[in-house]
């Protein structure tokens, strides 16, 4: 009778597992194209979302993946270059999220690691630190370096919480994570978080598509899809910020290293000319709006989205850390990422 009680009490936890997993993907605050991962904790197992799978499919898609969480913590205790390498449990053909160990490391029953737009416009900042110590008093939370996301970030993170557990952690110029004792828990806190990060967007005016059409013709571009995407040309702080450098790394992975600013078409073909060809730039046009590549994915028009989003929830004169250029050949380099975007490549 004992048994029958937990494998009810399990199948109603991982019922509520998927319906908060797909509502947090759902929500572009949240959550763009394949970013952003959920776990949860069963016994000795670690049910994680799989690498490249969107989590506002959870409730329609298999997208999560179990590992062994022994194993995995084993790894990471014993500081093993991947510690997650032949953890995966079953014949599933896909891969743990890159950020498993993350999972794997945090104490709590669930957690949820989120790229959110409003915590992303204080943790790309140089003064990120101190601003989110005033907004996050009274939570059990801890910001870490920039690091990259895997191995490396789990032992920065292990670190960081050995000299201070919590239950929000806040990564800079990467997300947010948000650990609890169930999925409500874990919701509740990561709404408070968002809330108590909540910035007020720049207001900005409406793209010349007529201009960007015009400019584009013949160049193998396109204005974006997404109507608020062009808020990144609108205004001169926007344009500023934007191309001051990578933010994140789902920017480099998606839409290449940083963006190209050009005014007219002389500055356009100086700009497709002057990059890889394996990730042609975003390009803002001031005063008119945002030109991508003609094949640009669906994945890569939300990652053009969410940078607008960031970004206009960073004040005008506000100074903003970036990727180094180490830091994006890295994620450019790096087969796990490779993967990823192969499966949102559409």
């Amino acid at each position: 009778m004992e048994r029958q009680r937990d494998a009810r009490g399990q199948d109603q936890a991982e019922a509520l597992f998927l319906e908060s997993s797909a509502r947090i993907g759902a929500n572009p605050l949240y959550v763009q194209g394949a970013g952003g991962n959920t776990s949860l904790k069963l016994g000795d197992v670690l049910r994680v979302k799989a690498s490249g799978t969107r989590l506002s499919q959870a409730m329609v898609a298999d997208i999560f993946v179990d590992v062994d969480l022994s194993r995995v913590r084993r790894g990471i205790r014993e500081g093993v270059a991947d510690p997650v390498a032949g953890s995966r449990i079953g014949s599933c053909e896909l891969r743990p999220s890159i950020e498993t160990s993350l999972h794997g490391l945090m104490p709590h029953p669930v957690v949820f690691h989120v790229h959110c737009v409003n915590t992303l416009a204080w943790a790309v900042r140089t003064d990120a630190a101190h601003e989110i110590a005033e907004r996050c008093e009274g939570l059990a939370w801890v910001m870490v370096p920039y690091r990259k996301p895997g191995p490396d970030l789990t032992r920065a993170l292990a670190t960081a919480l050995t000299e201070r557990p919590a239950d929000v952690v806040i990564l800079a110029n990467h997300g947010l994570i948000v650990g609890g004792s169930d999925c409500d828990a874990v919701e509740t806190l990561l709404d408070e978080v968002a809330t108590r990060l909540k910035a007020t967007p720049r207001p900005a005016g409406a793209a010349d598509l007529e201009r960007l059409n015009r400019l584009a013709a013949g160049t193998g571009y396109r204005p974006a899809r997404h109507a608020d995407a062009h808020q990144l040309a609108l205004s001169p702080a926007a344009v500023r910020i934007a191309a001051t450098g990578s933010l994140y790394p789902d920017h480099v992975v998606f839409l290449g290293p940083g963006v190209a600013v050009a005014g007219d078409r002389t500055a356009l073909d100086a700009a497709i000319a002057s990059h890889d060809r394996s990730f042609r730039p975003v390009v803002l046009v001031p005063g008119a709006g945002v030109l991508v590549p003609e094949e640009l994915s669906d994945a890569g028009e939300e990652m053009v989205q969410a940078l607008a989003m960031v970004v206009a929830r960073i004040p005008d004169a506000a100074a903003v850390s970036c990727l180094s250029p180490a830091d994006e050949r890295a994620l450019l380099n790096w087969d796990a990422e490779k993967y990823r975007q192969t499966l949102q490549t559409r």
